[in-house]
This record gives structure tokens, C-alpha cells and sequence, in this order.
């Protein structure tokens, strides 16, 4: 085929603006100048490529801050053309894409694949398929989500999924301790007043 898109990285960690990147790659046996050609999105915009030429067996990356294309996570379609305005090659998403997740495709004719090991600049892509997640994994997050608790939030973590409600959000944990164990000595000191005084009143004897 020559020259095609053999890589795509939409959904980088962190910030996607100097992060996302798109590959080029040339299988063929001699130089390809790519002085003039294009690359578009979905949305028609487009970026010309200036002064590059791709070696045999090469593949050269640009940026979004270079090409100022911007992936979609979700569905997106990558055009090139060539100095003629002619379609070289095209390819096209419309799955979600995960943190540093990349499109790669095996061959230049194939489709592109989700992939976890992303090989930005080198021509053999390879493809890790992201690992299932079962119906257990998702209860599994869903439970850890519920009972990872700070003082923000005002849960106190008891273990085996177990929560408690404190009524005290944003207060030190040691601050709502310390005033559990100060209520505990009043109560307590209360308790043993109002026993002493109940005790003493029936054993007193009016005298006449």
C-alpha cells in the first residue's frame, strides 16, 4: 500500500492537548516525500504537511499541537490525501477509548484495534486487547467506590463493606474522637451523680 495511518492515540492520561498523536507509516520500498499532503478529521478539519519525507519501512508522528486535530474519545473518522487532493487512505472509530489506550492496525489494509501497548513510531504495532471486565468487576468497583470514605465525605471505612455515618464532614477524625470521649466522661459523671442521689434519697428517714 505504501503509505497509510498505522496509529492513533485519541484519549492520552492527563491533559490530551500535547498528548494525542497520530502515525503515518510507510511500508514500501523507497522514500515517500509528503510535502503538501493532508490529514482531516470528521469534522473537515484539516492539517497540510510540510518538508517531511518518510523513509522505507519508517513511520513519522504528529501531535495535536502540531496539527492542531483534535481525536474524539469516542467516534472519529482520519482522512489522507495527498499532494493532488487525491484519498490515500482512511480510517475510522467509533467505540470508547480508554486513558492511553491507542487505534492500531496489523497491516495497512486492516482495521484499526484497541490496544493497551500503544508503539508510537515503529511500523509493527502491537495489539493487547484491554482485559474483560465481568459482571463481578464491576459490583467489585462499584462496592470499593462506596466504601472508599474520607472526613470529606463524613463515612467512617468499619471493613467488609460496613459504613457508619458521621455526622462531622470536614472535621479531623481526631477532633471527632476526642470529643466522642469527652461526651462519654459527662454522661458517665451525669450517670453517677443522679445513681449516688437516687440511692441516698431512699435511705433517708423523715423525722417528725
Amino acid at each position: 500500500m505504501g503509505i497509510y495511518i498505522s496509529e492513533l492515540l485519541p484519549n492520552p492520561s492527563g491533559k490530551d492537548t500535547g498528548n494525542e498523536w497520530m502515525e503515518i507509516c510507510n511500508n514500501g520500498t523507497q522514500p515517500q516525500p509528503l510535502t503538501g499532503w493532508k490529514l482531516q478529521d470528521a469534522s473537515a478539519k484539516s492539517f497540510t504537511i510540510q518538508n517531511i519525507s518518510v523513509a522505507p519501512q519508517s513511520c513519522v508522528v504528529f501531535g495535536n499541537t502540531e496539527t492542531k486535530i483534535s481525536l474524539n474519545n469516542d467516534k472519529e473518522t482520519l482522512s489522507l490525501f495527498d499532494v493532488g487532493g487525491n484519498s490515500v487512505d482512511r480510517v475510522s472509530y467509533n467505540t470508547v477509548v480508554k486513558d492511553d489506550q491507542a487505534l492500531a492496525r496489523v497491516s495497512a489494509s486492516g482495521e484499526l484495534q484497541i490496544t493497551t501497548t500503544p508503539t508510537k513510531g515503529e511500523i509493527q504495532n502491537i495489539i493487547t486487547a484491554p482485559e474483560a471486565r465481568t459482571t463481578k468487576d464491576i459490583k467489585s468497583e462499584t462496592e470499593n467506590r462506596a466504601i472508599t470514605t474520607t472526613s470529606q465525605n463524613g463515612l467512617w471505612n468499619m471493613g467488609d463493606g460496613a459504613q457508619a455515618q458521621i455526622l462531622t464532614s470536614g472535621i479531623p477524625m481526631w477532633h471527632v474522637i476526642l470529643i466522642g470521649v469527652c461526651v462519654a466522661g459527662i454522661l458517665a459523671v451525669l450517670f453517677t451523680k443522679a445513681a449516688l442521689e437516687l440511692r441516698g434519697g431512699k435511705g433517708e428517714d423523715k423525722i417528725i
